[in-house]
């Protein structure tokens, strides 16, 4: 079996504290991404290296349009009440 979505993470989480560690570490690594691409476009613009900008944008492009469309989904998995 693949890796588990965030969504899947969060249901599967036994505790509000465990659903919150996982989502923080989920911006954590969403943040670190985003970061990384700035740099790199940043990186690009300075050089003139229009290819890698395209590359580039194409990446934030399509990273900012999966983690948006999957907040729709953490958020009510965060809030969700604990089994007991």
């Amino acid at each position: 079996m693949g890796r588990l979505s965030i969504t899947q993470k969060l249901r599967k989480a036994s505790s509000a504290e465990r659903r919150q560690e996982i989502s923080l570490n989920w911006a954590n690594e969403w943040r670190t991404e985003y970061e990384k691409n700035v740099n790199l476009l940043n990186q690009a613009i300075i050089t003139k290296d229009f290819d890698s900008l395209i590359r580039v944008a194409g990446f934030l492009r399509a990273d900012g349009k999966k983690m948006f469309e999957s907040l729709s989904r953490v958020l009510p998995a965060m809030g969700e009440r604990d089994e007991s």
